[in-house]
């Protein structure tokens, strides 16, 4: 219960839910969402520190084109989250995306979302994405970020800390900017290692003379929590448009 209210008040602070009733595609959903939010996703995920209503804010065509690039045929349903009832229960599909996890629903716009913003504060840097996984994150990260211009991923995994297809999914990832590396130890210790590397400011130092800069698709971002914040509250829009 906590976590619903929790959620419910975020939506609520941000006003998605005012717009939950007029929305009725979930990638319609998605643009009002971000829309509301958009100050913050951009400048959380870029370190920055703008205003919400700074001129370099998100337009609106800039939204939808995110929006359209990430949920596209990778899902294999138009409804991108279709809303199902079984047994008198409500079940909130998110395993249509390219990796069959729930984490391809915010790791698909992340990358659009974090070149639209780099473009808009004029970043020349290519921006390097560090992500420690335990098997899902990592696979649904470099889909993601796969050839996408401007970006390189790097994920560390540990070596007997996932299973075997999660392993393979990573490693056969296509795209001439991902990488994968398997580590001894476990997900703290990839995790820990990735945290001493964002804190490493003569590392940071080194990148940016060869014209790179780190960023995250693990949950530190908020470019990755928001998308993730919106299908709950789509799924709240579903039952109230049909009076469930």
């Amino acid at each position: 219960m906590k976590y619903r209210q929790r959620v419910y008040e975020y939506a609520l602070k941000h006003g998605v839910t005012k717009a939950a009733r007029r929305y009725h595609t979930y990638r319609q959903f998605v643009y009002r969402s971000l829309e509301k939010c958009n100050g913050s996703v951009r400048s959380l995920a870029l370190r920055s520190r703008k205003p919400q209503h700074s001129p370099n804010a998100y337009t609106e065509e800039e939204l939808k084109n995110c929006i359209a690039r990430a949920y596209d045929s990778k899902f294999d349903t138009g409804e991108i989250a279709p809303l199902a009832k079984a047994d008198g229960a409500y079940f909130l599909e998110l395993y249509h995306g390219s990796t069959i996890a729930f984490k391809d629903m915010a790791l698909s716009i992340l990358p659009h979302l974090m070149i639209t913003a780099a473009k808009k504060n004029q970043v020349k840097n290519k921006i390097v994405v560090l992500t420690a996984t335990s098997g899902d994150t990592g696979k649904a990260a470099m889909a993601g970020f796969a050839d996408v211009e401007g970006t390189a991923i790097i994920v560390f995994y540990p070596k007997d800390g996932v299973s075997r297809i999660q392993e393979l999914q990573m490693v056969t990832q296509k795209g001439d900017n991902t990488h994968v590396v398997a580590i001894h130890g476990n997900f703290d210790d990839a995790q820990t290692g990735v945290k001493k590397i964002f804190g490493d400011k003569a590392f940071a130092a080194a990148l940016a003379e060869k014209g790179c800069q780190l960023s995250s698709a693990n949950s530190i971002n908020i470019g990755r929590l928001v998308p993730q914040v919106v299908y709950y509250v789509y799924a709240y829009k579903e039952m109230v448009r049909t009076k469930e």
